[in-house]
């Protein structure tokens, strides 16, 4: 069987625990929580291994039993019938899930040395392992309890909550102390939540100097974008002054090579009221600047769940607090972008690229918008003005960093491709359509802009390659969503390329039939597609008649 210990203790008895782990781990494989790994789920990992485990070892004292996380986890191992050997290292109320199921228990005593108590432990522990031999354990299953939450008027359950938030803030686990301490701060305990929602807002701020210390490092430690990281450099120094750096020697490092002065903080004088009422200015912007950064980190998921109306009343409430704030205008940018609130937009982007933040996706987003406010032009001559700072603006974007991409996780150089192939420069587009396929490997944009655009310039048989490649991609859009009519119209199109014309016909004809107005769009789109690959120097075989069908569907339609 296998030799899968888990240990459930009190941060009061972590010192003996923790020599009882090491002695055993010479002989087993030892589940202890110091081997929760920074950034995971932490509640869900101590329940998996729960559930691996042949064997949970729960060390009981008087703080074990009042801990809500030691009998959290002691009633899970119960319902999932586990072999528990329960030792009692202080007295205590023995947990009277243990005494319904008659669990014995073994008594330590903490001053005897660990090699007498071992060869108890290690024999309770073959004992079980016979018995689970036997069938006497028979595994089962129950529903994984939630995180454990603090008990109404019990302090202790809050202190340990706070105790634990504390060592996750050592162990560099800033994720799951930020949750911790938010349970502190919801349990609404007095003067602990108080203590702790300042906490939060310190452990916030650290995580926020260190995330903005990485995208300077990004920029340092290129040569291209050298003069971008003594900007970014200087803004941080002058935003979160030495703190921003103390205690780090890479910061430090970085701050003197670059020969940034680092402004110090004055001291403040008891009979200096005018100085008393700065310090209070400065406390108050630094919690507007801390309320912005909380706000951010919740459209930022929000960003990565695609809730762009969610997102963007977040980043709107947060420019309330800090309306300088390069990164949410870039964000607030990108969003408008998204509304097709293009002046917003630019209001916005043109904030965010500052000489301090001369970034390459802030560049990038504002050539979409050029571009974007060019393709809506009548004028010709503003149009291709518009179009022309549009690729000026891509380009240098790209050149800083190839690998940019927008929101919807598209590398820029499609958006680049997109205007090319507008302007009729379809080498050109080719070209960077490639370069975002290297990009985004496994998005559909630049394989079906290739497939076009290769069929078009007369390489059939590479054409066929990437249309293969855009069908399956369309097949796999249908199997998500059945009524998805942009996918049906792309497999409508490769069938013409990838096998024939019949089959391309059926597919349009049951299209057309199941069709109503509101697919309009889809099939202007359709015929748009075809008409493009007609000026292949070989056309492909019935694409005439297919053209012929839509357009004479959409006739009808508009009737």
């Amino acid at each position: 069987m296998d030799d899968n210990l888990f240990i459930s203790y009190s941060r009061d008895d972590q010192v003996w625990t923790y020599t009882l782990w090491r002695a055993l781990e010479t002989e087993y494989n030892v589940w202890i929580d110091q081997k929760i790994r920074a950034g995971v789920d932490w509640w869900r990992e101590i329940l998996e291994n729960i559930e691996k485990c042949s064997c949970f070892i729960a060390v009981l004292s008087p703080k074990a039993v009042e801990s809500i996380y030691c009998s959290a986890e002691l009633s899970y191992a119960v319902a999932l019938n586990k072999p528990i050997l329960p030792l009692v290292v202080k007295p205590c109320d023995y947990p009277v899930v243990l005494d319904q199921n008659r669990v014995q228990f073994e008594k330590i005593a903490l001053d005897a040395p660990m090699e007498n108590n071992l060869v108890r432990i290690v024999g309770n522990i073959g004992r079980m392992q016979v018995r689970v031999l036997k069938g006497e354990f028979p595994a089962k299953s129950a529903p994984q309890p939630p995180i454990p939450e603090p008990k109404p008027g019990n302090l202790q359950s809050v202190y340990e909550i706070f105790a634990l938030a504390e060592e996750a803030v050592v162990q560099g686990d800033v994720a799951r102390s930020m949750k911790l301490f938010e349970q502190v701060i919801t349990a609404n305990s007095g003067e602990i939540s108080e203590t702790a929602r300042e906490r939060l807002s310190e452990v916030r701020l650290d995580q926020a100097m260190d995330e903005a210390y990485r995208s300077i490092r990004r920029l340092a430690e290129n040569a291209a974008t050298q003069r971008g990281a003594i900007a970014a450099l200087q803004a941080f120094v002058k935003t979160y002054g030495e703190k921003g750096i103390q205690h780090d020697k890479a910061k430090s490092n970085l701050v003197v090579k670059y020969d940034i002065e680092v402004p110090q903080a004055a001291p403040a004088k008891k009979s200096d009221t005018s100085t008393a009422e700065t310090v209070q200015d400065v406390s108050k912007a630094h919690n507007a600047k801390i309320q912005a950064l909380t706000l951010s980190q919740v459209g930022q998921i929000q960003l990565d769940k695609r809730n762009w109306d969610a997102a963007l009343r977040t980043f709107v409430e947060a420019y309330a607090y800090d309306p300088e704030n390069w990164l949410i205008n870039y964000y607030l940018g990108e969003l408008y972008i998204i509304k097709r609130d293009l002046d917003q937009a630019l209001a916005h982007l043109e904030k965010a690229q500052t000489d301090a933040h001369a970034l390459p996706e802030v560049q990038a987003a504002i050539g979409f918008v050029w571009r974007l406010k060019g393709q809506a032009s009548s004028q010709e001559a503003e149009r291709a003005a518009l179009f022309a700072k549009a690729e000026q603006c891509y380009k240098t974007a790209l050149n800083l960093d190839p690998t940019i991409k927008d929101l919807h996780g598209e590398s820029y150089w499609a958006g680049l491709g997109a205007l090319q192939r507008r302007l009729g420069r379809y080498r050109d587009a080719i070209d960077s359509y490639t370069r975002a396929e290297e990009v985004t490997p496994d998005n559909s944009y630049p394989i079906v802009n290739l497939a076009a655009l290769l069929y078009h310039d007369g390489n059939l048989d590479k054409a066929k390659r990437y249309y293969q490649r855009t069908m399956r991609f369309a097949e796999d859009g249908l199997l998500r969503n059945p009524g998805d009519k942009w996918a049906r119209a792309d497999v409508i199109t490769c069938s013409l390329i990838v096998q024939n014309a019949d089959v391309a016909t059926d597919l349009l004809n049951r299209m057309l039939r199941e069709g109503d107005v509101s697919d309009q769009p889809v099939i202007e789109s359709f015929v748009s597609g075809l008409n493009f690959l007609r000026q292949s120097p070989t056309p492909p075989a019935g694409i005439d008649s297919l053209i012929s069908m839509a357009t004479d569907w959409l006739k009808q339609i508009g009737k």
